[in-house]
């Protein structure tokens, strides 16, 4: 079941039960999905951070996979299965999407790493 505090960010249906939520402000961007378990995030959901070339898993309690995009919706890095109390940086990323461990193949074209596209569906544009 969706975590309160998540169910509030802007939802993208994707397509194939697959849904994008969109973290706009900067405390959304901050506390992504600290504190929360693998159960407030269902499976096929992720989060969408932008601006962001950098994050943390402090206060994390499950492993994530996590995918750096430029501005394009180009994968630049593709880290996967992410542990607890970690720094991550993609310096030329526009964005990054965090996913539960496993998950990262359902947001990107083909399922592949670094090269591949973010899925079509998923907004690109300046957050509103």
């Amino acid at each position: 079941m969706l975590h309160a505090r998540l169910s509030s960010l802007p939802a993208h249906d994707i397509g194939d039960r697959t849904v994008v939520l969109e973290a706009r402000t900067f405390r959304a961007r901050v506390l992504g999905l600290a504190r929360l378990s693998e159960h407030d995030l269902p499976e096929r959901h992720a989060v969408l951070l932008r601006p962001c070339s950098m994050l943390h898993t402090f206060g994390m309690r499950f492993p994530i996979d996590v995918v750096f995009a430029d501005r394009d919706g180009r994968a630049l890095r593709v880290i996967r299965d992410v542990a607890p109390r970690r720094m991550l940086r993609c310096p030329a990323a526009a964005m990054a999407l965090e996913a539960q461990a496993g998950e990262v193949a359902h947001f990107l074209e083909g399922g592949r790493g670094s090269g591949a596209r973010l899925s079509p569906r998923i907004p690109l544009g300046e957050p509103a």
